[in-house]
């Protein structure tokens, strides 16, 4: 993290694709695997070796409750009548031979699921397709009687012994309930697919499910319904310890292979996949209930419209086999370039929930890619099952993806990838065969399945036990693991880059929103930014992955931004030579951060801390652990709703760490000064004479919501203002953060202050830029720290910060030019902007009034404020002995802008309230105020010197080139003398007048239209707006007058001719702030 660098705005689309483009092209050769170094080199293979099949189904008994399946469908098969014709008996046999290997074949995919699975899982993946058929009370998904009807129904659905068994189970009352049957049953068919029933599906493991139905004939209200429905069954089955998904799947969308948007389906890859994901739905699916899949009864080889012709014959009027219906899926022979990038970018986003899985899955895109017409895995299965295999070790698809991709990397002579690949396969199958189990029958299962793999690739026994000791290896050892997994993604990820290029394909088929939610979640995981807090992905390889004791260090010769280290443990007395450190940051803040978001600490972790010039004990550091793990949590970027990546990045959390990381002699210097912080009588914004700020060190924690989280560092007397520049330039303030920022400081003298004092600031800083906002008004903060000033504006979603080094600075922000009704709120404690704090409150009072103007005198110069009718401020200087004169003039321009209102003095005074600041307040009230106001309108009727007035005039929306003077009747302005027309008017008053007097020179008042109201009339705009033209009207004079024979003579305070030389502009009583 580089100190006090704010990290950049949000990225944009071509920013996020940039930040690909350089993943795509940056070398990052793969890391090593963590394997052990005497694990021998594998032999070089010639080729694929022939196995010897296993006996059909040797070890594995029939299972009773996978031979309840299908009864109906083998009944209908052993009772079809053969056709008469050659042709039709040829489709006869050929669906026949089909329908019958493949229902053998799911049999024993479901014997194999069943026997893996606790009794509580078997009941509830048994009843998950009689839930979706039946809608009954009590059970999850029912539907009372409503318009639309209830949505529910499975064509051609059979209730078997399981299903049955599983329902009297779980919901006894259900069975004695008559079940009404769907007229028209909206589901074609339920299927499973991915790891069921393969080596593969661990306890651990999800189960996916496909509801196909058909959207086209379902009203809009019945798709909700239906819906929500499935949702119930869902939700159902997951409190029930079954970890399911079940997608929704258009017939028609799927031929078009379009399985909606990852945005809406989150976990099934939406566009990214296409053809990828129908192959894999072929190879891996579990056929459970309705129609039967076109795809696995019709032969292979086939073309499109080969297949499109059989499968109108077969699912045409004339049924070959009665009793049995078909749902196409769709045809899949080949698969274009163009899917590998989209399916690699979305394999990358899922390993970072599922490496082992999706790694497999990234090396069979590569095996795919380097064939010119790569043979599907699912044409692969799809022969073996229809020539009669039963053996598993050859039908078992995550068998069948291991062999493949082996094979692949095996010729390509890759084996640091083959190691990988390997070492993966088996630890996300989960055997662990190096170790007794107790379920022997089980084990033995498994082991059959895998027992040639491990002879024909090498498998030794000491690369076995270490895998299965992986719960025992170091953190080192772990995280080298997931670095070579995120290497071996990316890198595979750049080949199919350079593979699509080479043949001129593009992502083109991926819809734009898919590449937006995979792009920027893997932006919001693995890009590096300023102040970005690293994520440590490899825990999702272990678990817990919290840290049983942390020990920082604090190492005062190292650099500045490796200042304090994290280590696991440490030796007492061996500080030099200590092990490499976990994390290395330049404050505490960030390694709290670090430790929270990662994970790694939790209330059991026992906490260290050796510090060498900082005065922070393991208390506060470990309390402040403690409050960052209450806000903040680890992150799981799939826990994010894919649409939350659509939306521009926003803060969810904010916390501001303030002086924690101080060394010892900051406090010793206090404690010798006698300074003691009193947070009602003293300001520690701005203490003492020298207006000091006592926070000189603040770490800004945000979190937001693509889940990444930011820590920048700043120090120093402006640390404070900087954070709040940073916090507010970004803050969107119709989306807010969930929560107040929340403030931690060190304990101590200096604790409640520090918390009051920047709380109560935050707390004002939101109450202007977030919330609702009435109509047409902005609302407007300023604040002083350090001697220096921030005004923060709120202009309906726009957000400003700036800064200004003077009260004149503040002024000219608080006059801003436009059309928006300001509210201005100033700082309680900030002592510079106690006047303007002064008159704003007034204001507040002095509902009948539009216009305010407060004056204060100090020594020789007088400060005059005006607050006009739109909350605008506008101020200027004058010396003391001046100050009447100003009032008066100012009172005149007031008393001609309001002149359709204003005809009498009385009319003036409701108008205009005057009045004095002292000591941060306005003297005089409602009732006692006439002195001021009162001497102020008296000096309207003392005699003026004799001239011609001079008025500033003109029209606004035709930008400066629309403003001109008037003097008497003579007008000067661009159009009369072009860009000397000021100039032209100060030889006009320089010949009219011999001696100086400031007065001849000043505008008596100003007459400008600022465009036009909302009912077409001519906007005259506030006061504050006419008093801001006048002043830029009067600088201009000002510097016709100074320059008018080229140089700059005495000051304009002496009453002498103009033959002495010309005035100098900033001793000018013109001069305004």
């Amino acid at each position: 993290m580089a100190p006090d660098a704010p990290r950049p705005d949000d990225p944009d689309e071509e920013a996020v694709s940039a930040w690909l483009r350089r993943l795509s092209e940056r070398p990052d050769p793969r890391a090593d695997v963590g394997l052990r170094h005497e694990t021998p080199a594998f032999p070089t293979l010639t080729g694929p070796l022939e196995l010897t099949p296993a006996p059909a189904d040797e070890g594995l008994e029939r299972d009773p409750l996978s031979e309840a399946y299908f009864v109906e469908a083998f009944r209908a098969l052993r009772c079809a009548i053969e056709p008469k014709t050659d042709r039709q008996r040829e489709v006869f046999g050929v669906l026949k031979r089909n329908i019958d290997c493949y229902l053998q074949f799911t049999r024993r995919r479901l014997a194999y699921l069943y026997q893996g699975l606790r009794p509580k899982d078997r009941s509830t993946f048994s009843m998950i397709p009689w839930l979706l058929h039946n809608n009954v009370p009590g059970t999850p998904g029912f539907q009372a009687a409503s318009h639309p009807a209830p949505v529910y129904g499975v064509r051609d659905f059979d209730f078997n012994a399981t299903m049955q068994a599983a329902v009297s189970e779980v919901f006894p009352r259900a069975m004695s309930q008559r079940a009404v049957s769907s007229q028209r049953p909206v589901i074609r068919s339920v299927l499973a697919m991915g790891s069921v029933g393969t080596i593969g599906h661990s306890g651990g493991s999800d189960f996916d499910y496909w509801v196909v139905y058909d959207e086209a004939g379902m009203h809009p209200n019945e798709r909700v319904l239906f819906q929500r429905k499935v949702e119930a069954i869902e939700s159902w089955a997951k409190d029930r310890g079954l970890d399911a998904h079940l997608y929704l799947v258009d017939v028609e969308r799927a031929r078009r292979n379009d399985f909606g948007r990852a945005v809406d389906e989150g976990e099934s890859g939406g566009s990214a996949m296409g053809k990828l994901l129908k192959e894999e739905f072929y190879r891996t699916a579990v056929y459970l209930s309705g129609e039967l899949p076109l795809w696995w009864v019709i032969p292979l080889g086939l073309t499109e419209s080969e297949h499109e012709r059989l499968a109108g014959l077969i699912t045409g009027s004339q049924a070959f086999i009665p009793g049995l219906r078909y749902c196409d899926l769709g045809y899949i022979a080949t698969i274009e370039q163009q899917e590998f990038l989209g399916a690699g970018l979305w394999q990358i986003n899922k390993s970072l929930k599922s490496p082992f899985k999706s790694l497999l899955k990234m090396a069979l895109l590569s095996r795919y890619m380097n064939q010119a017409r790569p043979t599907l895995l699912c044409d692969v299965l799809k022969k073996r099952v229809f020539e009669g295999e039963r053996a598993p070790q050859f039908t078992d698809p995550y068998v069948l993806l291991f062999d493949a991709i082996s094979e692949h990397y095996a010729a390509l002579g890759d084996w640091t990838a083959f190691r990988l690949v390997q070492k993966c396969f088996y630890l996300k199958v989960g055997l662990k065969l190096s170790r007794d189990r107790r379920d022997k029958a089980a084990f033995m299962q498994r082991f059959r399945v895998m027992r040639a793999y491990i002879v024909r690739w090498g498998w030794e026994r000491d690369l076995l036990a270490d895998l299965d000791s992986m719960d025992t290896w170091s953190a080192d050892r772990i995280d080298a693991l997931g670095r070579a997994i995120r290497a071996f993604m990316l890198s595979t990820y750049r080949q199919l880059v350079l593979g699509a290029r080479s043949s001129g394909a593009d992502v083109a088929a991926v819809a734009d929103e898919d590449l937006n939610v995979l792009g920027r979640r893997l932006y919001a995981c693995f890009a590096a930014e300023s102040g970005k807090v690293e994520h440590l992905f490899t825990y999702f390889l272990k678990e817990p992955r919290v840290e049983e004791r942390l020990v920082v260090v604090e190492v005062p010769q190292a650099a500045p931004n490796e200042r304090w280290e994290v280590h696991r443990r440490l030796v007492r007395g061996q500080l030099a030579g200590r092990e490499s450190s976990m994390f290395a940051a330049a404050e505490l803040g960030e390694v709290a951060a670090w430790l929270v978001f990662n994970g790694l600490f939790s209330q059991s972790t026992v906490v260290g801390l050796v510090a060498a010039t900082s005065r922070t004990s393991v208390t506060e550091f470990r309390h402040l652990l403690e409050k960052f793990s209450g806000m903040f949590e680890s992150p799981d970027p799939f826990a994010i709703p894919p649409a939350t990546f659509l939306a521009p990045r926003r803060m969810a959390r904010v916390a501001l760490v303030v002086n924690l990381d101080l060394p010892r002699e900051h406090e010793d210097l206090s404690d010798k000064a006698g300074v003691y912080f009193l947070p009602e009588n003293w300001d520690i914004l701005n203490y003492g004479r020298a207006r000091q700020s006592q926070i000189v060190q603040v770490a800004l924690v945000t979190v937001n919501n693509w889940g990444e989280m930011f820590c920048v560092r700043f120090t120093g007397n402006d640390a404070l203002s900087r954070v709040v520049h940073t916090l507010f330039r970004r803050l969107d303030p119709r989306a807010p953060p969930e929560a107040m920022p929340e403030v931690f400081a060190p304990h101590g003298r200096q604790y409640q202050a520090l918390r009051n004092r920047v709380g109560k600031l935050l707390s004002t800083l939101y109450e202007t830029c977030v919330g609702e906002q009435q109509g047409s008004r902005c609302r407007v903060f300023a604040y002083e720290v350090g001697g220096r000033f921030q005004v923060i504006r709120r202009e309906d979603a726009r957000l400003t910060v700036v800064g200004a080094r003077s009260v004149r600075g503040v002024l000219r922000q608080l006059g801003r030019m436009g059309t928006m009704v300001q509210e201005t709120t100033c700082d309680h404690l900030s002592p510079s902007l106690s006047d303007l704090r002064a008159l704003v409150d007034r204001a507040r009072l002095e509902l009948d009034s539009e216009v305010l103007i407060g004056w204060r005198t100090e020594r020789t110069v007088t400060r005059v404020l005006v607050l006009d009718e739109s909350g605008r401020m506008f101020g200027l200087e004058c010396p003391s002995a001046q100050a009447d004169r100003v009032l008066s003039r100012l009172i005149r321009r007031v008393g001609y802008h309001a002149r359709s209102r204003v005809k009498t003095a009385a009319d003036l005074r409701k108008l205009l309230r005057i009045y004095e600041c002292r000591d941060g307040r306005t003297l005089g009230s409602q009732t006692v105020l006439s002195d001021d106001t009162a001497r102020a309108l008296t000096l309207l009727q003392l005699p003026r010197a004799r001239k011609s007035e001079l008025w500033l005039k003109g029209d606004l929306r035709e930008g400066r080139q629309g403003l001109y003077f008037r003097l008497g009747n003579q007008i000067f302005g661009p159009r009369q003398f072009g860009r000397s027309f000021v100039f032209e008017l100060v030889r006009r008053l320089l010949s009219e007048h011999t001696l100086y007097d400031a007065e001849v020179f000043t505008i008596d008042a100003c007459d400008v239209n600022f465009g036009e109201t909302a009912n077409g009339k001519d906007d005259p705009g506030s006061v504050g707006k006419q008093l801001r033209l006048v002043q830029m009207a009067e600088r201009w004079i000002v510097l016709a007058l100074a320059s008018f024979q080229g140089a700059a003579g005495k000051h304009w305070r002496r009453t002498t001719p103009f033959r002495g030389g010309f005035p100098i502009p900033g001793s000018s009583p013109l001069e305004i702030v």
